[in-house]
């Protein structure tokens, strides 16, 4: 497995040219070598992107944007190839399904991006948020989903909202086993009532050792470190879960 970031962690410095490049490099000084995008505006030219991203020593693994989509489906695989993805992986946010037609609509749509995508070669994957997970007739929504797309299509399991669903990793490992290339980690700590804050992997509550076992097994290639509010310098934050990743001896 390699070790990337999610670019959603820095979010608010990555919106202009300028803010991009200077970003990258930090990443690049605290040991990152992989990214997955996503929180980068389509107003930053896709040439500029890539040549950022060249200049920083990255290696942008995937593209991951929110449905509905803001951009046409064909612009989205363009940023993807532009700047050399493998994966692009799309999240249903802020749409929360409440009834099969709505979840079929929906599945009318993605479809189109994801044989779109294997045409250019590219792999589509769903990322579940934690409503995902719950029941529509009695079946996860994710599994209703994921149903209806083509069957190449993968799962990106984002831990943090399966543990919120109380899904075991367990699961997800066999159920999605050689399908489930993209991981993310990331870490919280619940303070009084529904309060909670992100933090660093390994200085939260989630025991990682037995999720990356899972990850191992699924035959997950690559891990990203996912953290979009902090409690101190984001880029000392994302610097802290690198290290702890490594750490962990996988």
């Amino acid at each position: 497995m390699k070790f990337g970031i999610q670019l959603s962690s820095i979010a608010p410095y990555i919106q202009t040219e300028e803010g991009l490049r200077e970003s990258l490099k930090k990443l690049t000084a605290q040991g990152y070598e992989t990214v997955q995008l996503q929180g980068l505006p389509y107003t930053i030219p896709d040439e500029t992107l890539a040549s950022a991203l060249e200049e920083a020593g990255l290696e942008a693994i995937g593209l991951q944007e929110d449905y509905p989509f803001n951009e046409t489906p064909q612009r989205i695989l363009d940023r993807a190839l532009a700047c050399g993805c493998k994966y692009v992986t799309f999240v249903l946010y802020p749409s929360q399904v409440q009834d099969i037609y709505h979840l079929e609509h929906i599945a009318r749509d993605l479809e189109k991006l994801c044989n779109l995508a294997q045409e250019k070669g590219l792999i589509a994957s769903f990322h579940p948020l934690s409503w995902d997970y719950k029941p529509l007739d009695g079946i996860p929504r994710y599994e209703r989903l994921l149903a209806m797309l083509p069957k190449e299509t993968q799962l990106t399991w984002c831990v943090y909202y399966s543990i919120n669903a109380g899904v075991p990793a367990e699961k997800l490992a066999k159920d999605f086993a050689g399908k489930m290339d993209l991981v993310h980690f990331k870490d919280r700590r619940r303070m009084s009532g529904s309060r909670e804050y992100l933090t660093p992997l390994g200085e939260g509550e989630t025991d990682w050792g037995p999720i990356a076992a899972a990850c191992r097994k699924a035959g997950t290639k690559y891990i990203f470190t996912e953290q979009e509010r902090w409690t101190r310098d984001p880029f000392e934050c994302v610097g802290a879960s690198l290290r702890y990743l490594q750490g962990l001896g996988i």
